[in-house]
């Protein structure tokens, strides 16, 4: 992610979600309140497959990303499944300057234990107390949430680009996974 001068409001988060392995994960940032309104189950947002206008809405210095790729030792070494949403976003905000309160929007239900862990490892690296880390959890918020559906758009983009997977890897936005597992208890 760029650096910016104002810390933004909120964060979308998805995943490229094909099956293979590395897996892309995407944290959209956005200081647009627009970003943030959830459409009713009625009035769905398209997903965005042309990729034609991916680039203009990143242009503006109010919006930026950051991905990671997941690996599948990256999921064997987890151990338990319940922790890979706190690792991942931990990773993705992993050295961000972050002010509270922070809102998190992700795209499906989420289990009360999956929910603490993330809490746990979004507080290690952003320094942040639990009330100040809002996550918003919901169904098809790809399609009801515009920073999701920014971030579904991204993680569609860089899986469907020719880009070999070699190359994402020294991609100026890619985070490492951080091994937040053995930290985080």
């Amino acid at each position: 992610m760029q650096r910016c001068e104002k810390v933004p409001i909120g964060f979308g988060y998805d995943e490229s979600n094909n099956g293979r392995y590395p897996s892309i994960h995407v944290l959209a940032y956005s200081r647009i309140p627009q970003d943030f309104y959830i459409f009713p189950e009625t009035n769905l947002l398209q997903k965005q497959r042309d990729h034609k206008k991916v680039n203009s809405k990143l242009r503006t210095p109010n919006r930026d990303y950051s991905f990671l790729l997941f690996t599948e030792a990256d999921l064997e070494r987890l151990h338990e499944k319940y922790k890979v949403l706190g690792v991942i976003l931990g990773s993705l905000l992993f050295k961000e300057s972050v002010s509270p309160p922070i809102h998190l929007y992700v795209d499906g239900g989420r289990y009360e234990r999956e929910i603490d862990f993330a809490h746990k490892c979004i507080r290690e690296v952003t320094g942040l107390k639990r009330r100040e880390i809002f996550l918003h959890f919901g169904p098809r918020y790809d399609r009801r949430s515009p920073i999701v559906n920014l971030a579904d758009e991204i993680a569609n983009w860089l899986l469907r680009k020719k880009t070999p997977f070699l190359k994402l890897r020294d991609h100026l936005h890619r985070k490492p996974v951080i091994p937040l597992e053995s930290i985080v208890r």
